[in-house]
């Protein structure tokens, strides 16, 4: 078995002294300890899965910076009340992202725009910084968010390595919102080699998108900070509509050099990507929305405010979303779908809209268009504030039809 070694490894690396740690302290783990459980296995073999490298390769790449990472996550949760909000919760969250990443990763290809052979050279580089990308997104919040102390006074800071002894932590309260996005580029040479990096640094298109991520500029890492973001948003989702006894209850996956469980893994690859993809229109059409991209209550707009609430037209709005994703048709065409309507079914799947006192999803609005009016179908949203800023006065032109 891939792990077995991790296992049988020696846990001094986490130079805890022995017996109990004091009330309130945790005890620092290895990275063999951190990634044994079940879940924890079941996500590596995921990863295992979804790379096409040999062992040696697969260790040096994905592998270690995986170990590093959990060093350091320990037992942190990934925020203080919204999601992964539990000891270890940032170990998970960095897990589930990373496979997330993956399998939106293989819905693009990359660099955008370049041939197939010069996208075929860099698809592992592009894989792998999608990946480091992920983690570090979301260990950037251990430099600023939580302080930390070790049990002899000392203060205890991500970029030091794994605590070396038993430790206790509390968040900051005046912590600056966002700033964990800028951080996370600090523990960039903690999980990655200089070797890794040389080859990464190889290719200035993903370089750059990179950097830019890093630093907390999304709107300049284009392909690369659509994925993370997307991959992110779709782990939150997924915890927060999973209990922690149902996580607890995932089956291990065995990992070997051939696939296996096939059937399994691609019904839960099937879940995973309407997941994932319809949280990405819920991001797309937010960021529109807010962004200016998207115009409201016009005439020709694709989105309205009416009783109170958003209201979204179908199928137009899922049109202009396949429009200016043309890759969602390589993820709709197992599901023998058209592509707009996999988008449907998956923002379906996310249960934001109301159904109507007959059970239907889809409700009609009367548009008054110059000196006529006409029928437009849609969703009505349950929250408004899922994609505006402020709940938006009623459109007087539309009017929703019982």
């Amino acid at each position: 078995m891939l792990w077995r070694r991790l296992l049988k490894r020696n846990a001094a690396g986490s130079g805890s002294p022995g017996g109990e740690p004091a009330v309130g302290y945790f005890m620092p783990q290895s990275a063999a300890e951190l990634l044994s459980t079940p879940r924890r296995q079941a996500l590596l073999g995921q990863v295992w899965q979804l790379v096409s490298l040999s062992r040696d390769q697969f260790d040096a790449l994905y592998l270690k910076p995986i170990e590093h990472c959990a060093g350091l996550a320990q037992q942190f949760p990934a925020s203080q009340q919204g999601h992964h909000a539990y000891h270890g919760g940032l170990l998970d969250h960095c897990l589930n992202t990373t496979v997330y990443a993956l399998k939106l990763r293989q819905s693009r290809l990359l660099p955008v725009g370049a041939s197939a052979e010069k996208q075929g050279a860099q698809a592992e580089a592009w894989s792998v910084a999608t990946v480091y990308a992920t983690l570090l997104r979301g260990m950037g919040r251990l430099i600023v968010e939580v302080d930390v102390q070790l049990s002899n006074g000392a203060v205890w800071h991500p970029w030091m390595g794994p605590p070396d002894r038993p430790y206790r932590f509390r968040y900051v309260s005046d912590s600056v919102d966002g700033l964990h996005t800028v951080a996370a580029g600090m523990l960039l040479t903690q999980l990655v080699p200089h070797s890794t990096l040389q080859w990464l640094s190889g290719y200035p298109e993903l370089w750059s998108a990179l950097i830019h991520l890093l630093a907390g500029h999304e709107e300049e890492g284009g392909a690369l900070a659509e994925l993370v973001i997307q991959a992110i948003q779709a782990s939150i989702a997924g915890e927060q509509e999973s209990s922690p006894v149902k996580t607890l209850q995932t089956p291990t996956v065995e990992i070997s050099p051939a696939p296996v469980a096939i059937v399994a893994d691609d019904e839960m690859g099937e879940e995973t990507a309407d997941k994932a993809q319809g949280e990405a229109f819920m991001v797309w059409l937010r960021e529109g929305i807010l962004g200016g991209r998207i115009v409201t209550n016009t005439t020709a707009a694709k989105v309205h405010s009416v009783a109170g609430t958003a209201f979204m037209v179908s199928p137009g709005i899922f049109h202009r979303y396949v429009q200016e994703h043309p890759e969602v048709a390589e993820l709709a065409r197992p599901q023998g779908l058209d592509d707009w309507r996999w988008v449907q079914r998956c923002f379906e799947k996310r249960r934001v809209h109301r159904r109507s006192g007959k059970g239907l999803n889809i409700w009609t609005c009367e548009l008054q268009d110059l000196r006529k009016t006409r029928d437009i179908k849609g969703y009505l949203f349950k929250d408004p504030l899922l994609i505006f800023a402020e709940a938006p006065a009623d459109n007087p032109a539309l009017r929703l039809k019982a």
